[in-house]
């Protein structure tokens, strides 16, 4: 199993949510919003209210990534989750039935806003390919390197924020980030399968403390904890450039979640409490 002690974040004074206050949303720092000005953004689906929130916030430009995403596919998922509210309806299951209702009502607007959030006249675009670390099929997937290539030069260091939800594939994307962690000021990732993914998160976590301080933890809790333990079986961690800090660094003597920054990704369930 991992071990939840090293993963205790640094006392941040400025955090602030981005996008929406279910699963799709995260806690990132202000100071590194006003220092990107590139978004990389992998793992969209069908919300994209996070990079919405990015180009409202600070301007930046953004190029997301997924290959699973097309508006006609979104409008037909909408569809499916009203059908499905209706049904629970049916079975007297209203909780479940409204959360369904609402996500689907919401899937069912974003197709129009999809067009205005990657407006590739306004430096925004979406790639229709998952990351993956080496290269494969060129059809859906873009690997690491070549995602870099296409960003327009010059960056300037720590210029580039990093969205990282792709169910599972972060383990083997991760580490070929390493060669670029000069030009990103931070990532937030959401980290799957910890249960049975436990040593190589381990790994990876060692490899991006060298780089990177951890400024946020969030226990996503779709799947609960991991069996006989209180370790999530997901994570959504925020990782901030150690170059960013001159001051002494302290660790946070907070529980999470954060009341106000925090919010369940499913909201009819209980959110999963972690405390340092």
């Amino acid at each position: 199993m991992y071990n939840l002690n090293e993963l205790h974040p640094i006392q941040i004074n400025d955090l602030v949510r981005i996008g929406r206050t279910k699963d799709g949303g995260y806690v990132l720092s202000k100071s590194q919003l006003q220092k990107t000005d590139i978004l990389l953004s992998f793992g969209i689906r069908t919300d994209w209210s996070f990079e919405e929130s990015i180009v409202n916030t600070c301007n930046a430009k953004v190029y997301g990534y997924d290959y699973w995403t097309n508006p006609l596919k979104t409008l037909i998922f909408g569809f499916g989750h009203l059908s499905y509210s209706l049904l629970l309806f049916i079975k007297g299951k209203i909780e479940y039935s409204k959360h369904h209702l609402q996500n689907g009502i919401k899937i069912l607007k974003n197709p129009f806003s999809f067009y205005q959030c990657f407006n590739p006249k306004k430096g925004r675009f979406f790639v229709k390919k998952y990351l993956c670390g080496k290269s494969r099929d060129e059809k859906k997937f873009i690997d690491v390197e070549h995602v870099f290539k296409k960003i327009s030069y010059p960056i300037s260091d720590h210029g580039i924020f990093v969205k990282m939800d792709i169910e599972g594939s972060e383990y083997e994307a991760l580490p070929f980030f390493v060669p670029y962690f000069d030009l990103i000021n931070g990532f937030v990732v959401e980290f799957h399968g910890l249960s049975s993914k436990s040593n190589e998160f381990q790994i990876l976590i060692n490899q991006m403390k060298n780089h990177f301080h951890i400024a946020h933890i969030h226990a996503n809790n779709a799947d609960g904890y991991i069996e006989n333990t209180k370790l999530p079986q997901i994570l959504e961690i925020l990782f901030i450039n150690k170059k960013s800090f001159t001051d002494e660094i302290k660790l946070s003597n907070r529980s999470y979640p954060i009341p106000d920054l925090d919010y369940p990704n499913e909201n009819w369930k209980d959110d999963l409490l972690i405390e340092f």
